[in-house]
């Protein structure tokens, strides 16, 4: 296999990449079992997700990943979130052995409570788009992920329009879990440097738009010097250029999915003045706003 990143838009396509799109029962959901004998998944993938949202839960097993060039370890009782516009590498040249665990891709479109993908990563945190958050379970919490995990495999493989809604319900379930177990607990994988961007970007997506570093760095009263310093080692990136990424993004989403005008779209993502957006926008996406709502049709 070519080791080059391969972008994915869809699950369709993501499933071809797997070899598993005879398995296709749906456009904007899908489930694996590694239990299952009958994979043929490759045993080296490096993907990057354009659109779609992955859960991976893990009981057993040993295999490293690598999600946006940082290194994870996929062990016992844990969880993981991969967002869209992030990458996956993973060398599992020795295939899935004794492993138990469930992997789940979705798109937006698939939970209906969700319009963009930018509102559904702002509902549930650990879906931050610069790292993807791996977390231990506990033995009672793990039984029922994997319960949750297990019931929708089941009615994924018995699939009828009906057993779909159920499967969004047991997926808001465990999203909604998910939330509470990483809220009581936090993530104890995460660096101190970690752990304020993951604080950072939460900000970011907040109704309240705040327009400078500063502005971030005194609410989690640190100096703007650290807190760059933090976003820089965790992303690569200077704080003020995921700043302009969330701005893009949900802007983005706003064009895409909502009927709101280009100056409602200014307001909501801290800009006062329409033309600083539309310039701001163009500068950043080759596209003035109202170009891009009419050229894209495509989840951003």
């Amino acid at each position: 296999m070519n080791h080059d990143e391969i972008h994915i838009n869809s699950i369709n396509e993501l499933l071809k990449h797997l070899n598993l799109v005879e398995n296709q029962k749906h456009e904007h959901f899908h489930i694996i079992s590694f239990s299952d004998r009958n994979l043929k998944i490759p045993k080296r993938l490096n993907i990057k997700s354009e659109n779609y949202f992955e859960i991976t839960f893990s009981r057993k097993g040993n295999t490293e990943v690598l999600i946006d060039g940082e290194l994870f370890h996929s062990r016992k009782n844990q969880i993981g979130f991969l967002s869209p516009k992030q990458s996956i590498r993973i060398d599992n040249s020795k295939g899935l052995g004794d492993k138990e665990g469930y992997i789940l891709f979705f798109t937006v479109d698939f939970l209906r409570n969700f319009r963009t993908v930018f509102n559904l990563i702002q509902h549930f945190p650990f879906f931050n788009i610069h790292f993807s958050p791996i977390y231990f379970i506990e033995n009672e919490k793990s039984e029922l992920f994997l319960e949750l995990m297990k019931k929708m495999y089941d009615k994924f493989n018995h699939s009828s329009e009906n057993n779909f809604e159920i499967i969004k319900s047991y997926l808001n379930i465990l999203l909604l879990e998910a939330k509470d177990l990483i809220k009581k607990n936090g993530n104890t994988q995460l660096s101190r440097a970690e752990e304020i961007t993951f604080q950072f970007e939460n900000l970011l997506k907040e109704k309240d738009k705040r327009r400078l570093v500063r502005d971030y760095a005194d609410t989690l009263n640190i100096s703007s010097i650290y807190l760059s310093e933090c976003v820089k080692s965790t992303t690569g990136k200077s704080a003020k250029q995921v700043i302009t990424e969330y701005k893009i993004w949900e802007a983005k989403s706003l064009l895409t999915f909502s009927e709101k005008t280009v100056d409602e779209i200014a307001l909501i993502t801290g800009f006062d003045d329409r033309s600083n957006f539309i310039n701001f926008f163009k500068k950043n996406t080759n596209f003035s706003p109202t170009k891009y709502r009419k050229n894209t049709n495509l989840p951003t």
